[in-house]
């Protein structure tokens, strides 16, 4: 399955055009949601050895995008099940938060954080895996929504400074909800996890306000 094969390259490797000195990509589909860049003259076309400025082994597999803020890249991937359908037990699940330099590719600092049940790894859940949710960042922090395993926000460096549980449900299809920072909140669509859409406070996760009945479908 083509997908599947995608997420297996993407175990292994990072591939970066020479972005240096280009703007920050600060939240899923970009700063403005629109999944358009103001850069120019970018390449279009890559290979293994055309354009490619450094690549960098991660710890698995993940559908997530990386987000980029200064110097730093961040993303999200999973480990220990789901990598290879029917491999593994889903109890040994690990969903892993990255943090690596945007000039060199070098991983920085590593979270991993054991999720409460999950689906099993079949049908829909299949073609995107466990790690689906892309990250939000400010420029002074990273914010990422891992689905019933809860908001969690670091520092730059990869220091916790919050976590907060927005609900234990899940679905088949899995999470692909990402964060969205509005002034001083998060903003979380946690309709499979609480049917629940959610501001939290930027500064220590506390809900700001909440939708209730908001569904997945």
């Amino acid at each position: 399955m083509m997908w599947h094969r995608i997420l297996g390259l993407a175990a292994l490797l990072v591939l970066a055009v020479n972005f240096c000195s280009a703007d920050d990509w600060t939240r899923f589909r970009g700063g403005d949601g629109t999944g358009a860049s103001k850069e120019k003259g970018l390449p279009t076309t890559w290979s293994e050895k055309e354009n490619i400025v450094w690549r960098t082994k991660l710890p698995g597999p993940g559908a997530s995008s990386p987000v980029l803020t200064g110097d730093k890249i961040f993303l999200t991937c999973y480990s220990g099940y789901g990598v290879e359908k029917g491999e593994g037990d889903v109890k040994d699940l690990t969903l892993h938060v990255v943090g690596a330099s945007r000039k060199t590719g070098k991983v920085l600092w590593e979270k991993k954080i054991t999720p409460p049940a999950q689906p099993e790894y079949r049908d829909f859940m299949a073609l995107h895996g466990y790690a689906s949710n892309t990250p939000a960042t400010d420029g002074k922090h990273v914010y990422v929504f891992l689905g019933s395993a809860g908001v969690y926000c670091y520092d730059l460096d990869g220091n916790e400074v919050w976590h907060k549980s927005v609900g234990k449900g899940t679905h088949g299809w899995g999470s692909g909800a990402s964060p969205v920072l509005y002034k001083d909140t998060v903003i979380i669509n946690a309709s499979v996890e609480s049917s629940a859409l959610l501001a939290l406070n930027k500064a220590n996760g506390e809900q700001v306000w909440s939708i209730k009945n908001v569904t997945e479908s």
